[in-house]
C-alpha cells in the first residue's frame, strides 16, 4: 500500500539547498582547523547551506526549476568553492556539468511540489483551518542568545514562526513547549544536568 504525496506534501520555492562543492569546503575546513572543538566542527559541517544563504550566493530550489539559468549559477558557485579548496589544500578541484546535469533532473522530479508555502499557509489561515507549527531546540540553542559557538544556525524560538513561515505573528495563538524527562544535546558546550557517571554514561 503506497500513499500518494500529491496535495500532502509541498516543497518551500525559496528553501536553501545544501550543494556537493559547500558541503566539500565545509568538511575540508574543519579538517584543516585542528584548533575548533569538534563538537562545532559537526554543527558547522551540518549547516553548510547557512553559510551561502547569509553570504547571498548559493541555490535554492526554485534554481533547479529554470534550466536556461541553472548552469550559470553552477558554474559561478563552484568557480568560487574551487578557488575555496585550493586555498585549503584540497586534493582535486570540481566539475561544474555533472552537478548540472543531477540537479536538472531533480528538478523535474520535485517541480510538482514545489510552491509558495507562504501563500498556501495564509489562504489556509484565512480560510479558518487549525494549522499546526513544529519547531525544535527554542531559545536554548538560538545563534544570537545561547550558548555561542554550541549553538545552531537558525532562529529555534517560537517568535521565529512567523519569519520562516511568511505569516503575520498575530496568526501564532497558542505555543506549547515539549520537555524530555532525560535532557540530550549534539555536540558539546555547557550542559548544566549532564552526568558523566552512572546513569548518564550509559549508552
Amino acid at each position: 500500500m503506497s500513499i500518494s504525496l500529491r496535495d500532502r506534501l509541498f516543497v518551500v520555492e525559496p528553501l536553501s539547498l545544501d550543494t556537493g562543492p559547500t558541503t566539500a569546503c565545509s568538511k575540508q575546513r574543519s579538517k584543516n582547523n585542528s584548533a575548533n572543538d569538534a563538537s562545532v566542527r559537526h554543527r558547522a559541517e551540518s549547516v553548510p547551506r547557512t553559510k551561502d544563504k547569509m553570504g547571498r550566493r548559493g541555490l535554492r530550489v526554485c534554481d533547479l526549476l529554470d534550466p536556461e539559468t541553472l548552469p550559470q549559477k553552477i558554474g559561478a558557485l563552484v568557480a568560487e568553492k574551487n578557488r575555496e579548496l585550493e586555498a585549503l589544500k584540497y586534493p582535486q578541484s570540481i566539475e561544474p556539468g555533472p552537478i548540472c546535469d543531477s540537479y536538472t533532473r531533480f528538478g523535474e522530479k520535485i517541480k510538482g511540489f514545489v510552491c509558495d508555502t507562504s501563500v498556501l499557509l495564509n489562504g489556509m489561515i484565512r480560510e479558518g483551518k487549525r494549522v499546526l507549527f513544529e519547531g525544535a531546540q527554542g531559545r536554548s540553542s538560538m545563534w544570537i542568545t545561547a550558548t555561542f559557538p554550541y549553538v545552531t544556525s537558525s532562529s529555534a524560538a517560537p517568535a521565529a514562526f512567523a519569519t520562516g513561515l511568511g505569516i503575520s505573528p498575530k496568526h501564532v495563538h497558542r505555543v506549547i513547549g515539549i520537555s524530555k524527562a532525560y535532557t540530550t544535546r549534539v555536540g558539546g558546550g555547557p550542559f548544566p544536568t549532564e552526568s558523566d557517571d552512572g546513569p548518564g554514561g550509559q549508552r
